[in-house]
């Protein structure tokens, strides 16, 4: 059973391990920690600690400010450089390379637009968690779930371009499949979050969200990891992606 994260340290999103929160790798499971995920296990650590403690339903609010943060701050579509333990994508010939990697980057930026807004309502909701106002947490996370309930949709709908080999086309769709799954994961975590800070804050709540939570963490690295797998291995550059490489 993982054990609960003390003072500084923060819980890995792979084996639930508490480590340091400034540790680049687990020291329980090896797992590398991406960017976004060295941030909010930083952040999350920071919230902990200054969490208020006075009763009520604003220790509710700070019981549930780490799992809150881990949900909503891990992962955006558009910041981070390339996963190194997504899987690669089989490299293939196309009919025209040019056009091939135009498509590929078509398609990650289409999942940027399609996902912003989700975002965007999330990470204002993050935010707004940490200030410890019931209200306008409840507010920020109605928000987020209105914001995020079409995005699987709109993924949805994005077409897999013709112009790419098999293995390419192939891996553009478990990509976009693992962008489904993690936006109605998030979109999921907003309305369990919304629900706790209105009073349903029993154990079993917690766990649900957590989980909840990891499902989505785990969905969006493989859908940032895929399609800029397949974006990189037709020749395109992070540059070429938009992806902030200073981050």
């Amino acid at each position: 059973m993982a054990k609960a994260a003390k003072r500084g340290e923060a819980l890995c999103p792979n084996c639930r391990e508490p480590s340091p929160a400034d540790a680049v790798i687990c020291p329980a499971c090896k797992l590398t920690f991406t960017q976004a995920q060295r941030e909010s296990r930083q952040q999350a650590s920071a919230y902990a600690t200054e969490a208020p403690k006075a009763d009520g339903k604003a220790t509710t609010v700070g019981c549930i400010g780490l799992v809150a943060v881990v949900l909503l701050l891990a992962t955006c579509i558009g910041g981070d450089k390339k996963d190194k333990d997504a899987p690669a994508a089989t490299a293939g010939a196309a009919a025209s390379p040019e056009a091939a990697k135009a498509d590929a980057i078509a398609t990650y930026k289409a999942v940027i637009v399609a996902t912003a807004s989700c975002d965007a309502a999330s990470s204002a909701m993050s935010n707004v968690m940490q200030s410890g106002d019931v209200v306008q947490a409840y507010r920020a996370a109605d928000r987020a779930e209105e914001a995020c309930l079409g995005t699987g949709s709109k993924i949805r709908a994005i077409d897999v371009p013709d112009n790419l080999s098999k293995e390419h086309r192939t891996a553009i769709e478990d990509a976009l499949e693992a962008c489904d799954t993690g936006y109605v994961m998030k979109w999921a975590g907003a309305r369990k979050l919304k629900a706790i800070i209105d009073g349903d804050n029993r154990p079993s709540d917690l766990a649900e969200l957590q989980d909840t939570t990891d499902q989505m963490q785990r969905a969006q690295l493989l859908c940032v990891g895929g399609l800029v797998s397949v974006a990189t291995a037709l020749g395109a550059t992070e540059k070429d992606l938009g992806i902030d490489t200073k981050k």
